[in-house]
């Protein structure tokens, strides 16, 4: 219990300083409930884990620039909450998403790492698998469950670089990051490149502090916290 107290205020106290333009809004609501669980869908062991949690009983919040209206806040399906920026390449106008709210994230998430040695960091994998050949090109480290993927951190393992090859492989259809804790006896069960156990799975899920979802069309997250 202290440790899920201390989590919660780190998580509350992490400053905003560091992206002027962005503020961190509640939108605990029923469509955001709603929109959390659409996201939770995927059949795979965290998702399914995680959707059995009772989220109403949390909070949730997002990053936005300051100027986004109120309607806007609350239609978390759609996209437009920074200024488009297109190009014309081979007779196509093509549109860039912009995510300002990421570096935040990353931050949040590295502090919340930092705090504790029982702290994690789970994301879920939603298109590889360990045999993908750009899974097997990349190196980039992780554990399984049959078919699933994973990218695990904590302290030990908290680097930057990282982080950002996590977010950038995770993301697809749908994404999902989660912040939780293991008991010291779970420590050494986790190995890169090794299978885990879906009861591994069903602690962290069960452990959870706070989960991240895209949202806004890729511009943006939903937090939810405990």
């Amino acid at each position: 219990m202290e440790d899920l107290n201390q989590n919660k205020k780190l998580l509350k106290q992490t400053s905003i300083k560091y992206f002027h333009m962005l503020i961190k809004r509640e939108v605990t609501s029923k469509q955001a409930f709603k929109y959390l669980k659409e996201q939770l869908v995927s059949d795979k062991t965290l998702s399914s884990f995680l959707s059995q949690q009772d989220i109403e009983s949390g909070k949730v919040y997002t990053f936005v620039p300051e100027s986004t209206s109120e309607e806007q806040l609350y239609n978390f399906e759609v996209g437009g909450l920074y200024p488009s920026e297109k190009k014309f390449v081979n007779g196509t106008w093509l549109s860039k998403v912009i995510n300002e709210a990421k570096p935040l994230v990353e931050k949040i998430i590295e502090d919340y790492l930092s705090a504790n040695h029982g702290n994690y960091c789970v994301f879920e994998e939603c298109n590889g698998t360990p045999n993908s050949p750009w899974v097997i090109n990349s190196k980039i480290e992780y554990v399984y469950i049959g078919d699933e993927m994973y990218y695990f951190f904590n302290r030990e393992n908290n680097i930057n670089e990282k982080l950002k090859q996590a977010f950038l492989h995770s993301g697809g259809w749908y994404f999902l990051c989660v912040l939780s804790s293991l008991r010291p006896y779970d420590y050494n069960k986790i190995e890169a490149f090794h299978e885990i156990s879906p009861m591994l799975i069903e602690a962290i899920a069960h452990n959870t502090t706070a989960f991240f979802v895209d949202a806004y069309d890729g511009e943006g997250y939903l937090m939810w916290e405990k």
